[in-house]
């Protein structure tokens, strides 16, 4: 690749991105959905949910089983005392990528550190806090100094204080 683009990669950052990206391209292979595809899909999904005709899923795995994973260790979120804290018991942070939050709730969130291309620990990707974890999600904004909450999903969830609230 350096031989015919050989300004193409200048930093051992750049080369990791590339290589990952290249790993996820050729593990997902055969899974390219085009925006219109993809509402289609999600349409599917949504009526065949847990069904054999469950195409989502049913990518994931395969993708999955291509994909050898690192050994991760979730063994912060699995803890007695942290299992309360976790919207779904499948999805918890490795402990590595886990910021750390300050407060009387414990110093376990569910949430991790995401690189991007240039930078390290970029962005914070976490759930929608729970009701007993909306303090912890807003140390968590407040010790990492957060200035732009993004909330992909569609849940309505009052975790925000309300205009009538603000002090």
């Amino acid at each position: 690749m350096r031989l015919r683009r050989p300004m193409m990669i200048q930093s051992v950052e750049q080369y990791q991105f590339l290589h990952q990206a290249v790993y996820e391209q050729r593990a997902t292979t055969g899974f390219v959905s085009t925006p219109n595809d993809l509402a289609t899909k999600i349409t599917t999904f949504e009526q065949n949910q847990g069904s054999s005709k469950d195409i989502i899923s049913q990518e994931f795995w395969h993708i999955e089983k291509k994909v050898k994973m690192a050994k991760f260790d979730f063994s912060f979120g699995k803890d007695s005392a942290n299992k309360e804290k976790n919207r779904f018991s499948e999805i918890l942070p490795d402990r590595k990528y886990s910021p750390y939050i300050s407060g009387n709730n414990g110093i376990y969130i569910n949430a991790i550190f995401v690189n991007t291309y240039r930078e390290q620990n970029q962005w914070l990707a976490t759930q929608l806090p729970l009701s007993n974890t909306v303090v912890d999600f807003w140390q968590l904004v407040e010790d990492q100094d957060i200035k732009v909450v993004l909330q992909l999903d569609a849940y309505q969830i009052p975790f925000y204080p309300r205009a009538d609230d603000e002090k």
